[in-house]
């Protein structure tokens, strides 16, 4: 996966270096200023990371230039978590805001592109497109301080959005997330996985897969997609419960 981070502070370039640097999957090339970028091959990127403080152009006009002309994930970098909203972000079609103030955020962001990509080029195979899934059956068990999320088919976006309200109602942010039946994920079971866990990070909660099958073919699937980079699965209830605690 080649990733382009446009930012003039040297410091935090040598910090994201050093921090990324033991990731065989990840090329990372590095830009102070939107003319260096701008000298660069913009197709051969999967992700495009842009400072909003850059020495010229901001970085959020830098990426609104250039939406026509990439296919990479977009997304704004700022120290200043204030200076706009995400909903603002989104509506440029920008892929989201990343606060600069905490380096692992920026890493993990970079963590989901990766399971992102991955699903979505499995997903070429299989006629099925992340993040259009369409169809409910779900059951939400409520724990003291956690939920049991046992998914039966495929949840469309209004599915994901009444669980998150569910949750949210009760004041939990910790979930684990089960299919009881399955020994193997289609990739869009595992873009739902990846789709439920952005939206419980982003509201600061945790996420446990459990295995409840103990299939190894999911846990394959799981590592092939990068998704055991970015959450823990588990093979029994009391495990996930454990990790959550």
């Amino acid at each position: 996966m080649k990733i382009a981070i446009i930012e003039d502070d040297r410091s935090y370039q040598t910090l994201l270096k050093e921090l990324t640097g033991g990731n065989p999957n990840w090329e990372m090339e590095f830009f102070s200023d939107s003319e260096e970028f701008g000298k660069s091959d913009l197709h051969k990127f999967d992700v495009i990371i842009s400072d909003y403080q850059l020495p010229s152009v901001n970085g959020r006009e830098l990426l609104k230039s250039i939406q026509a002309k990439t296919q990479a994930e977009l997304f704004l970098m700022s120290a200043i978590s204030d200076i706009f909203k995400e909903e603002d972000i989104l509506n440029d079609n920008i892929n989201g805001l990343i606060s600069k103030m905490n380096v692992q955020d920026v890493i993990d962001q970079i963590k989901y592109c990766e399971v992102k990509i991955r699903i979505n080029r499995l997903s070429e195979t299989e006629n099925d497109k992340f993040n259009e899934i369409a169809s409910n059956g779900y059951t939400v068990e409520m724990r003291k301080d956690s939920a049991i999320v046992k998914v039966h088919s495929l949840l469309g976006e209004p599915s994901k959005k009444k669980i998150l309200a569910q949750l949210d109602k009760a004041g939990i942010n910790k979930i684990v997330v089960v299919f009881p039946e399955k020994k193997s994920l289609s990739s869009a079971y595992l873009g739902l996985l990846a789709s439920i866990f952005n939206s419980i990070k982003g509201r600061k909660g945790w996420m446990v897969f459990w295995n409840a099958t103990g299939s190894r073919l999911i846990d394959d699937q799981l590592k092939d997609c990068r998704l055991d980079q970015i959450f823990r699965s588990v093979r029994t209830l009391d495990e996930a419960l454990e990790y959550l605690s």
